[in-house]
């Protein structure tokens, strides 16, 4: 595209729009401005309770909300409470480096990449926002059926709809505020 001599170009990236301006002599300006969406949804937060049904073959619907955002690809790995997570690249790519920086010599962080990664599979979703998820996810957090997709903020989790009520009474029925005083929120 040209304008008054300028090449430009828009890419819009889950939650930012940046724009790239070459001028003449090859200068490169980036500028960028958050993505507004027509429903004003918060931009790069997962939230909500979503119902889905995993089918015969073990497909599951992403929420049609999050499709844009997970489109090029996402994360599935054990949770740590017979659940799965699911995180977006980006995320995905946030928590391995963070693990990555962590020494090799302390059996902690080896037994956590172990239960994080040897337990993760690389997904892309296919033309109905649906994602193939492996017998060995579905056993190990129990799901077939119908689920429960949770947004946890940054990534979400996917529960048999049976443990889910049980997560969440168990969170209503302990929900007093001096409980979470001391996470400093």
């Amino acid at each position: 595209m040209v304008e008054n001599g300028a090449k430009w170009g828009i890419i819009a990236h889950f939650s930012l729009i940046f724009e790239v301006k070459w001028g003449n002599q090859n200068k490169c300006s980036i500028s960028s401005q958050p993505l507004e969406t027509p429903d004003k949804q918060l931009n790069n937060m997962f939230l909500g309770e979503y119902t889905h049904t995993i089918d015969d073959k073990g497909r599951l619907t992403i929420p049609a909300k999050y499709r844009g955002a997970l489109a090029a690809g996402l994360v599935v790995t054990r949770g740590f409470d017979q659940n799965l997570m699911l995180f977006p690249l980006d995320g995905w790519q946030e928590l391995a480096e963070r693990i990555a920086q962590r020494p090799l010599s302390d059996e902690d962080v080896r037994a956590f990449r172990r239960r994080v990664f040897s337990g993760a599979i690389d997904l892309t979703p296919d033309r109905q926002g649906r994602i193939l998820l492996p017998p060995y996810l579905r056993d190990f957090a129990a799901i077939n059926g119908e689920v429960v997709i949770a947004g946890m903020f940054n990534y979400l989790e996917i529960w048999s709809t049976d443990a889910w009520q049980s997560v969440r009474a168990s969170i209503e029925n302990n929900a007093d505020a001096a409980r979470w005083e001391d996470l400093g929120i």
